[in-house]
């Protein structure tokens, strides 16, 4: 009884023990259930795990309350790869940066974001506000986690390049070098250039010393040679440039055109112009006029400049490109005069004499012939004078100036050749009625008088006839001069006549400042009495002597003094503050002519807007333009010009709307300048539809569309690209009638653009059309043949192939091995294999080298004719010369022709050939080897290639691929695993999107095996309708139609209709479910027709939405964008069409939704 109740309690404790452990476990159990709902995954994998197939992806559920209170919630699972990087792109092309970093945030730290192009991401970055450190360290902090990363990372310095985020590139790079990846050197020269340009030549150095093992490229050597001159170091610069290689060409992008100036005036500073010019011209660079022009004014100015000195950088000024002007050679002859260098002068003399032959020879203009005479008046060379007069007349027809003949006479008296003076006088002075100034009249006087000349001597006074005010003007004040003195000038003696006293200050101040004299402009601006220097005429010409001087704080306190409400003075400082590239200063100084009631002109706005644009300067831009709205002005044709040439392709669409609506407020007819940036600024943005839409406006306006050559070949290439081949005849019609005349480029757009639409006897009756006139033939070159070849290879007419070749030929027109390429290809094209030979000849003969497109354009021929055998010859032949090595076009090429032949083995040998030579294989390569293998019954065999060679090359199978496999379904008889496949790849959290012909196979191969029903359930799939009576088909949810090939829905159709009373139910109710959900119709072909053509036409509404599948395709063509177009995200709503316009009709085009696989 013992052992019994020992053993009863031995039970009950073992029950209650057992009760406790299971309802722990319940609860265990509960808990996991909820938290896999909640959550979507286990906390014991490191990866949350996908929610179930019911719920909605991202489904966010709270926490428990923290200790603060505080819900957390999780953030949604990353999305699939394809899904996270469509979203990226589609988030950046809309301008929604925010969303795009939220969306790489979400994926960084998850295998996802291998996937991703991370140049959208960085840009994302940029344009939400994270400064460059910032995205720097993100990207940081993601390949710490993900070093696979690294690989994307490399790529992003290129993508920069044509960013203008300096600091962005840097701290890339300098990510990069921490991380041990060598950078592109291109990269480091695009910061080298922005430091010049920023005139930090220390940030220059430091970038040379990053430059990964030490390989300084010629451009970064000549960019240390432009910050050595910033520094001014002219041995370090010389040393630099000297280590740059010659250039063949043009050194044209080696140095700025400031960064030659800089290093021309350190040489003349430091004597070394002869060693400097040597080294500039030897890289054959060149320097801006403008500069050029200022840096000799400047070196002028300095009186320590011998002239022979100033000679000299006038000759390396000629030897860089800077042509010889009259400019130039006045400010060398008044050094001369300065330094009464004789010798300097004669032969400045002789260079002029020289250079003033011909008819593109220098004008020997009034200001230079007074600037010559007065030299050789200061050395006392009155030959130099006379030869200065004589090519004067020569100038301007027999014809000189009074001042010239007056300076010449001057010559003759301080040289003491009184008579001659005289005769001088009366012979070309007196028939002229041209009065002497008071001066000379005088000196004349005085040698006649002398010469017994008494008649003249006493009719000089009477001829002079200038007023005293204008010899005053004639005569700049050198101290300051007297109130009395200036009274005197004017003809005035009291001081009531206010205005009479400030036009002689204004006179005196103004010439001191022609004459750079800055001391003389302020003693007359301090002479003048308070009421006169406090005019705002007076002040103004005072500022305006300071800018010109050099004197800018002097000026602007002047400018803070007058209140700011001057116009002619604040237009002079806005000027100012423009040349100096200070365009906020500039626009501060236009505010407060507004806030004073006056209007700055249009011009100065437009000087600002460059500056803006040239820094990249968005929100600079659009201040000006309020700015000068707010002024009441109204965009010039220019202000529109430099706005457009702002537009890229990262400007935000709220930028092109206002530049478009600027434009088109314009009141005046556009002028080629505008035309030209207006076509040339929504071409680069790829927005044709928005440029046809200005070109109408234009014409509405009355505008004549006179626009230049280059330009109606970037339209015509464009529209060309666009498909719309009337917009090309009528561009080039409208180019004809306008009277422009093609050059070579803009004959090889249109040629290219009507070939490539498939209207090659068009290309080549425009080529015959330039042909035949004399003066045109010389603009069609080897591009146009190169492209007619290609045409007609195209289309398979070798004759006329050759004909275009022989014609080239006897045209002498040179064929290189682009032309032997196309030549070769339309052999293989049109199975001529025989004439290959002769072409192989002529192209050795012509000294063109075979390429491996040669070859694999032969292989892919012998392949075509059949003749495998020939092809892999080939290949080996290629392989023994060692010039080349193959390549996966080739291999590809050959193994469709063992395919086309059935040849199994030879193509897993060549297959096996290709890894070994490190080729990997493609989506192509694999396409092929499934058919084949398809072919050959041998069906598994395909199915293990695909997951062999994706997992071996990571290489994603697309929808060709299964395509290929679905057909090798078929041929093998195996319709239920074709079925598995399809549920396979939908499956897929990477499904490649199918389209509208996969599933027409997949229809076409139920009819096949007789399984009507089941094409039915096919095209229930494709069409995303739900399940029907007798469908084998689970209900199908929610997404975009893709639709089915239009043929491939009629023979499902047929085969319905003639069925058994079985399939014609079910073809009513797939018809009825199609109308209804989708708006298509399967009309009885017989209402219509009994032709095939007729039944097609019948299901027409079923093609159009079949259409809709193909968008995948048509998406992932090379193809002209044309403009950004709105997708419509419910697979009901019609797609939305976009008018594109020419400039004379429009095309539309739709854009379609992606068919999106079955979830």
């Amino acid at each position: 009884m013992a052992l019994v109740k020992a053993m009863e309690l031995f039970g009950a404790a073992l029950y209650e023990t057992a009760s406790v452990l299971w309802t722990e476990i319940a609860m265990f159990g509960v808990a996991a259930l909820c938290y896999v709902f909640f959550i979507g995954g286990l906390p014991l994998f490191g990866k949350a795990g996908k929610p179930p197939s019911g719920q909605k992806k991202g489904v966010h559920a709270a926490s428990r309350a923290s200790a603060g209170g505080a819900v957390k919630t999780t953030s949604p699972a990353p999305p699939p790869p394809s899904e996270a990087r469509n979203a990226v792109r589609a988030h950046a092309a809309r301008g929604e940066w925010r969303s795009a970093v939220c969306v790489w945030h979400r994926v960084k730290r998850t295998d996802e974001a291998l996937q991703l192009d991370l140049a959208p991401v960085v840009e994302a970055m940029r344009r939400s506000g994270s400064r460059p450190a910032e995205v720097a360290e993100d990207l940081r902090a993601a390949a710490a986690e993900r070093p696979q990363l690294v690989e994307g990372i490399a790529k992003l310095p290129r993508a920069l390049l044509q960013d203008e985020s300096a600091d962005l590139l840097d701290a890339i790079l300098a990510l990069l070098e921490d991380l041990g990846r060598p950078a592109d050197p291109s990269a480091y020269t695009v910061l080298m250039a922005s430091a010049v340009r920023r005139r930090r030549p220390e940030e220059v150095v430091a970038m040379a010393a990053r430059v990964p093992g030490g390989a300084l490229t010629p451009p970064m050597r000549a960019l240390l040679g432009a910050a050595a001159a910033q520094r001014g170091n002219l041995a370090e610069a010389l040393e630099q440039i000297r280590k740059v290689p010659d250039a063949p060409k043009s050194g044209e992008g080696l140095l700025a055109p400031a960064a030659v100036a800089q290093v021309l005036s350190l040489a003349c500073s430091q004597e070394l112009l002869g060693e400097a010019a040597a080294e500039l011209r030897r890289l054959k660079l060149t320097v801006d006029v403008k500069m050029f022009d200022e840096l000799l004014s400047s070196e002028a100015r300095r009186t320590d400049r011998p002239a022979t000195q100033l000679r000299q950088l006038l000759h390396a000024g000629v030897a860089l490109g800077v042509p010889l002007r009259p400019a130039a050679l006045q400010t060398v002859a008044a050094a001369a005069a300065r330094d009464k260098d004789g010798p300097g002068l004669r032969s400045l003399c002789d260079e002029l004499e020289e250079s003033s032959k011909g008819a593109d020879g220098v004008a020997v203009s009034e200001p230079l012939s007074l600037a010559m005479m007065a030299a050789a008046n200061a050395v006392g060379d009155l030959r130099v004078a006379s030869r200065v007069l004589e090519m004067h007349r020569a100038a301007c027809a027999g014809a000189p100036g009074g001042r010239v003949l007056g300076a010449y006479c001057s010559a003759l008296l301080s040289a003491g050749r009184g008579v001659e003076a005289c005769d001088f006088f009366e012979a070309e002075l007196l028939p002229r009625s041209l009065a002497p100034d008071p001066a000379l009249a005088e000196s004349l006087a005085a040698a006649a008088a002398q010469a017994g000349r008494k008649e003249l001597a006493e009719r000089l006074p009477s001829l002079v006839s200038a007023p005293r005010s204008a010899a005053l003007r004639r005569a700049p004040l050198k101290a300051a001069p007297p109130k009395a003195q200036v009274a005197d000038a004017t003809g005035d003696s009291g001081a009531s006549d206010v205005d009479r006293l400030t036009a002689a200050v204004i006179a005196a101040i103004r010439a001191c400042t022609k004459d750079r004299d800055f001391e003389g402009a302020e003693a007359a601006f301090g002479a003048a009495a308070p009421e006169v220097a406090g005019a705002a005429a007076v002040k103004g010409a005072f500022l305006e002597a300071c800018l010109r001087c050099g004197e800018g704080s002097r000026a602007e306190g002047l400018w803070r003094e007058m209140g700011g409400s001057d116009l002619a003075a604040g237009t002079s400082m806005i000027k100012w503050h423009v040349a100096a590239g200070r365009a906020d200063e500039a626009l501060a100084v236009a505010r407060d002519l507004i806030s004073a009631g006056q209007q700055p002109g249009g011009a100065v706005f437009n000087d600002m807007l460059q500056i803006k644009v040239a820094q990249n300067d968005r929100r600079g831009v659009w201040r000006i333009v309020e700015e000068m709205q707010r002024a009441g002005l109204r965009p010039s044709g220019a202000f529109c010009a430099t706005l457009a040439k702002s537009l890229t392709s990262h400007s935000v669409p709220e930028d092109v709307r206002r530049i478009v609506r600027l434009i088109q407020d314009i009141e005046s007819h556009p002028d080629e300048v505008l035309l030209a940036a207006v076509v040339d600024a929504f071409m680069r943005i790829r927005r044709l539809d928005v440029l046809s839409e200005l070109l109408r406006g234009f014409r509405a306006k009355g505008a004549r569309m006179a626009l230049a050559s280059p330009t109606y070949g970037s339209l015509i290439k464009a529209y060309g690209q666009a498909g719309d081949v009337g917009c090309v005849h009528e561009l080039w019609q409208q180019m004809e009638d306008n009277g422009v005349r093609p050059t070579s480029i803009t004959v090889g757009c249109a040629v290219e653009a009507l070939v490539s639409n498939n209207e090659v006897e068009a290309a080549y009756e425009l080529v015959r059309k330039q042909l035949e006139d004399p003066e045109r033939r010389g603009v069609v070159n080897t591009v146009a043949f190169s492209t007619l070849l290609k045409g007609f290879a195209n289309a398979k007419q070798v004759d006329r192939v050759f004909a275009v070749y022989a014609g080239m030929r006897e045209r002498g027109v040179p064929c290189h091995t682009i032309t032997y390429n196309t030549i070769l290809d339309a052999c293989a094209k049109a199975c001529a294999m025989d004439r290959v030979a002769g072409v192989l000849q002529d192209m050795v003969a012509s000294g063109s080298e075979p390429d491996i497109i040669t070859y694999s354009t032969i292989a892919k021929g012998y392949c075509a004719q059949g003749d495998v055998e020939r092809a892999m010859s080939t290949l080996k032949e290629m392989q023994t010369q060692g010039k080349l090595t193959p390549d996966e076009i080739m291999y590809n090429s050959i193994l469709d022709g063992c395919a086309k032949q059935h040849r199994v083995d030879d193509a897993l040998k060549l297959l096996e050939e290709m890894k070994l030579a490190g080729i990997a294989p493609s989506n192509c390569t694999l396409s092929i080897l499934v058919k084949l293998l398809g072919q050959a019954r041998q069906l598994d065999r395909a199915f293990q290639m695909v997951e062999d060679l994706s997992s071996q090359n990571d290489l994603r199978p697309n929808v060709q691929v299964y395509t290929c496999l679905l057909q090798g379904c078929f041929l093998n008889k195996e319709l239920d695993r074709a079925f598995e496949l399809h549920d396979r790849i939908v499956k897929q959290d990477d499904c490649p999107p199918l389209d509208d012909k996969f599933y027409g196979v997949l229809a076409r191969g139920c009819l096949q095996l007789h399984a009507p029903l089941r094409a039915v359930d096919v095209v229930r799939i494709a069409y995303r309708l739900p399940a029907g009576p007798r469908s084998r088909a689970e209900a199908i949810g929610r997404g975009p139609a893709i639709g089915v090939e239009p043929r491939a829905l009629e023979e499902v159709a047929a085969a319905l209709r003639s069925g058994v009373e079985e399939h014609q139910q079910a073809f009513e109710v797939l018809s009825a479910d199609l109308q209804r959900l989708r708006g298509v119709s399967l009309a009885d072909p017989s209402s219509a027709g009994s032709s095939p053509d007729a039944a097609a036409a019948a299901l027409s509404d079923g093609a159009a939405v079949a259409a809709e599948g193909a968008s995948e395709r048509r998406r992932t063509r090379r193809s002209f964008s044309l403009g950004k177009i709105a997708s419509s995200s419910c697979s009901s709503c019609p797609p939305p069409t976009l008018s594109i316009s020419c400039p004379v009709r429009s095309v539309a085009v739709r854009d379609v939704a992606c068919a999106e696989p079955l979830a």
